[in-house]
């Protein structure tokens, strides 16, 4: 099947698709041999859920296209590994907001990855300075960094430098429990910030 047809964005969530489907063909064929085949191939059967499948809830989420920008929910994204796989997925220019409790660990990864994949950072939460400064370190221009109070203040600077085919992303790098009960909370605040804008 064409790639196309996969609604997931990036090559690490291609590669868990194909992943995925070795892991039913396998689980298929041994039906077959106990004799509780099913009725369609396997590849109908696979195919027909990866068409549908269009994700979970925080993880690489699509929200909206508006005006031409895309917005897409990576609330869950809470460690460098995970910014790195993220941002090196989009494939259009990018406004990345990031931040968050920092629960420790090295951060360069994060940094890294935003400066090559990103043109401009919004910073929330407590370690906003802290990653400002890992940036800066990294190589960032400091013209491409910028600090908000709150997800929804950071949603509005994003859009303000955002423009027709760009992508605004949530992917914080960090935990939420600075602002939020969680990631999900933290993921609908800026799902309902991002509608709002409509």
């Amino acid at each position: 099947m064409s790639l196309s047809r996969v609604k997931l964005i990036g090559q690490h969530n291609i590669a868990n698709v194909m992943a995925a489907v070795e892991i039913w063909r396998g689980l298929y064929n041994y039906l077959y041999r106990q004799g509780r085949g099913l009725e369609r191939s396997d590849y109908e059967i696979a195919r027909e859920a990866i068409e549908s499948f269009a994700g979970v809830a925080h993880r690489m989420e699509f929200v909206a296209d508006i005006d031409g920008i895309r917005y897409i929910n990576n609330s869950m994204c809470t460690n460098p590994a995970a910014v790195a796989a993220s941002v090196s997925a989009i494939e259009t220019p990018l406004v990345a907001i990031a931040g968050g409790y920092h629960k420790g660990g090295d951060l360069t990864p994060m940094y890294e990855a935003l400066k090559q994949y990103t043109r401009h950072v919004v910073l929330i939460g407590t370690a906003k300075e802290e990653i400002a400064d890992g940036l800066c370190t990294a190589g960032m221009d400091e013209s491409q960094i910028e600090f908000a109070e709150t997800l929804r203040d950071a949603v509005d600077k994003a859009v303000a430098v955002a423009v027709s085919g760009d992508t605004v992303m949530l992917v914080p790098g960090c935990a939420s429990f600075d602002m939020f009960t969680g990631f999900e909370q933290r993921g609908q605040v800026f799902r309902d910030a991002v509608k709002a804008k409509r």
